[in-house]
């Protein structure tokens, strides 16, 4: 059976229980929008993780973060996870821990303000902002359905209408998170998440399938499939990987090991792999399949997991990928788990050495030669834990955790030179998880 910790595990950017109140909580209280909300610097975000609850921490700063950071000194919130950026506002679950889809900015003191609110009826599922006045998002228990609003005011607009979509009524969960919109022929790619809770795996289809939809009428006008691939939510910050042309790409997670399937001699659908939309088409490209994880040169690990892609130009993306074999005690607690003998002492061992254990690199994809190349510079890293990645200005910044190394931050890698350096590091307030950058 599914167990909560482990869904929690999987579904990071939806911890949507009710969390632990903390001294400076944020009472989600919508705010007046003023004319001096902040338009330029940066906001960081943590999570602290307990097993009776966590706390979330965020702050803004004038300038990129750097050094070392007490974020406790800022802002503690319920819940607060950025799922969609658009200028200087961000959209998160309600950060009084209930359902809802909020919108943050930064106020002239530097706090950050809800600004808006749309009431939902469960928790939120993926969110895509198209542009000023339109964005779509998805509600956890609403099967198959897409909603549309306006960011600028915060007001639920309509539906898409999404008559035909494909559903699997064996599983309690059909919905949508990494969205990508393609503007040259205004079409929203929407990824089907399924799943049924009575497996043990995470991810319940062996193919993947992806709406098209116009958003001219706002219809959905075809499901695309494609086979011997499982789970499209790649995790992390939930980046579209869409490069100059119009190529989509999805960064597909195969089933972690969690089908009892492991080892060289597994399946292609429980590995993860790179799969492609060609510019100007709506068809899958049944011909290409790339294994980040092999192309790094580890085809025999146990379990190969490929996490928190981000594109940046000229067909190269980055991705956070296993760079090196687990201790063999997560071979044995994986197959118990996958079986459904694992003891909730098991369980959580088994998080604990996967969520905390470094054994995960941060990798530059060639998407075009189908290459794979850790970045020098930096050290190995927990990356199925917050795996998020963001490009600003030309350059990446990726999520580090590694215990031993007392790492827990971000880093900035400069694809010019190569170089990267570590750019701040979080001394109190749990695990460093986000890093957005506010714009005009």
């Amino acid at each position: 059976m599914k167990t909560i910790w482990y869904k929690s595990l999987l579904l990071s950017a939806s911890l949507f229980a009710l969390l632990s109140s903390c001294s400076k909580e944020d009472n989600a209280t919508p705010t007046t929008p003023t004319t001096t909300d902040k338009t330029s610097g940066f906001v960081a975000s943590t999570i602290a993780y307990s097993p009776s609850g966590s706390s979330y921490f965020a702050g803004y700063f004038d300038g990129i973060p750097s050094g070392q950071i007490d974020l406790t000194q800022k802002t503690s919130f319920k819940f607060i996870s950025p799922v969609a950026t658009y200028k200087n506002a961000f959209f998160s679950q309600a950060t009084d821990g209930t359902t809802g889809l909020s919108k943050l900015v930064v106020d002239a003191t530097g706090k950050i303000v809800v600004k808006g609110n749309i009431p939902t009826t469960s928790y939120i599922g993926g969110v895509k902002i198209i542009n000023e006045t339109l964005g779509v998002y998805a509600e956890q228990s609403t099967a198959g359905k897409l909603f549309t609003f306006d960011p600028s005011t915060m007001t639920k607009t309509g539906e898409i209408d999404m008559t035909g979509a494909k559903i699997i009524d064996t599983n309690d969960a059909n919905l949508y998170y990494n969205m990508v919109y393609r503007a040259s022929d205004n079409r929203l790619f929407a990824p089907l998440y399924t799943s049924n809770s009575k497996t043990s795996q995470y991810y319940d289809a062996t193919s993947i399938y992806v709406e098209v939809i116009n958003l001219t009428t706002k219809k959905r006008e075809k499901t695309i499939e494609f086979a011997n691939a499982m789970d499209p939510y790649q995790r992390g910050s939930l980046n579209p990987l869409i490069d100059e042309t119009g190529n989509i790409y999805f960064l597909t997670q195969g089933s972690y090991g969690l089908d009892g399937k492991v080892g060289p001699n597994a399946p292609v659908s429980s590995k993860p792999q790179i799969i492609k939309i060609p510019a100007g088409t709506t068809e899958f490209d049944a011909s290409y399949r790339f294994n980040p994880v092999t192309a790094l040169g580890f085809p025999n690990l146990i379990v190969q997991i490929a996490v928190g892609g981000v594109y940046d130009k000229n067909g190269i993306a980055y991705a956070c990928v296993t760079a090196g074999e687990y201790p063999a005690r997560v071979t044995e607690l994986i197959t118990k788990f996958a079986q459904g003998k694992a003891t909730a002492a098991e369980q959580a061992e088994l998080y604990q050495l996967v969520i905390y254990g470094s054994n995960y690199k941060w990798v530059k994809l060639d998407l075009n030669a189908k290459t794979a190349t850790a970045i020098p510079g930096m050290p190995f890293t927990a990356g199925f834990s917050y795996p998020n990645s963001y490009k600003y200005d030309d350059k990446l910044y990726f999520q580090m955790l590694n215990d031993a190394e007392k790492v827990n931050g971000f880093y900035e890698y400069n694809p010019a030179d190569g170089s990267a350096k570590s750019l701040f590091n979080i001394t109190a307030g749990g695990v460093a998880v986000g890093l957005v950058k506010l714009s005009q």
